[in-house]
């Protein structure tokens, strides 16, 4: 068997739709195939969480040197944003039931800022998956950022997006507030992700720091410690000063707000092991894929069991078809068995 690389893999996913392209009640997992063999070419997917005015949509709009998203002290974002790379600028809606509606650029406040809403637009976000920004800008052709609404301020209508994009992610960056950072909840919260998503910790609003009463090299240390384990390095950033800094071309801003430090992890750790991190989220969506395909099977084995005593003909040719589906699937997962193992995943080994 070749060696496991992102195209063997996206081989692999093509293969089994193919094998799966003619069997009508295998036509949610077709879907979940083309998702994921569509991965292969697009950009890293980075989820900002963190939890409200902890400084996402600064951070965003810093990193993207222009204002996109609204920044507020109270809760803004008020559905799922995902950033991506466009010719030019577009705001486009996806809705639940799997339309999708292009808007004037201008309307995006509106769509996606808890403050510029509307009694009629709050009842068309009932409706929405979430919003997709197209901007041509150069970062974006790397990564695509997806901007969250602080946890804590997700609605029920917008948690299975919210769970779905971080499936998804590729990496996350965390927000935390300087002025009470790594709190109990925000502790609780890393733990609980999915342990391929250690994040990248950003304690923000370093500029508020008093250097005659705090250190804040001290602060650091002490997130570092109390998210030991659950993050894959902790960094100090002033977005408020980054983004000042890039929208008046001021260099001196935008060197002391230290943003540099989220960018040479992007150059130096992220990029370069694109495939790698893609492998990872890979690996995580299909044992995703394997799980909802055996429920199919099982469930089709029951419901077909019952015409084996009075029309085995019709039992016979639907058992043959379930049968070629599973020996699919089944080689599907031998692909990925020795890869899972060999990395040690072992939250996908039971797929």
């Amino acid at each position: 068997m070749p060696e496991l690389t992102l195209g063997v893999a996206i081989d692999g996913l093509k293969k089994l739709g193919l094998k799966l392209s003619d069997e009508p009640k295998f036509k949610r997992h077709l879907q979940e195939q083309k998702e994921l063999s569509d991965m292969a070419d697009e950009p890293l997917l980075i989820m900002v969480m963190g939890e409200f005015s902890s400084g996402k949509s600064t951070f965003i709009n810093a990193i993207l040197g222009q204002e996109v998203t609204v920044i507020s002290a109270t809760p803004t974002t008020a559905v799922i944003t995902k950033i991506c790379y466009g010719n030019h600028d577009e705001t486009i809606v996806h809705f639940k039931d799997g339309r999708t509606k292009q808007y004037d650029p201008r309307n995006f406040m509106r769509l996606t800022a808890e403050t510029a809403a509307d009694n009629e637009t709050r009842r068309l976000r009932e409706e929405m998956d979430y919003v997709e920004k197209r901007l041509s800008l150069s970062i974006l052709k790397d990564v695509s950022i997806i901007d969250s609404p602080g946890l804590g301020a997700i609605t029920a209508g917008h948690e299975q997006t919210t769970k779905r994009f971080m499936g998804n992610a590729d990496a996350v960056v965390w927000l935390m507030n300087v002025q009470q950072p790594a709190k109990a909840s925000e502790v609780n919260r890393l733990e609980a992700l999915d342990p391929r998503l250690k994040p990248f910790v950003l304690v923000n609003q370093i500029d508020l720091i008093d250097e005659e009463e705090d250190d804040i090299d001290d602060i650091l240390d002490d997130v570092r410690q109390k998210v030991k384990g659950h993050a894959h390095s902790v960094h100090g950033i002033s977005a408020k000063k980054a983004l000042e800094g890039r929208l008046s071309g001021n260099n001196a801003d935008v060197d002391a707000s230290n943003i540099g430090e989220f960018f040479n992890l992007l150059q130096d750790e992220v990029l370069p092991n694109r495939d790698e991190y893609r492998m990872h989220t890979l690996v995580h969506e299909t044992a995703t894929l394997l799980r909802h395909g055996g429920e199919t099977l099982k469930f089709w084995s029951e419901q077909i069991e019952p015409l084996r005593d009075f029309n085995y003909e019709t039992y016979a040719n639907e058992q043959a078809t379930l049968q070629s589906c599973e020996q699919a699937l089944a080689e599907f997962a031998r692909l990925w068995k020795e890869y899972v193992y060999d990395k040690g995943q072992e939250a996908e080994r039971q797929y």
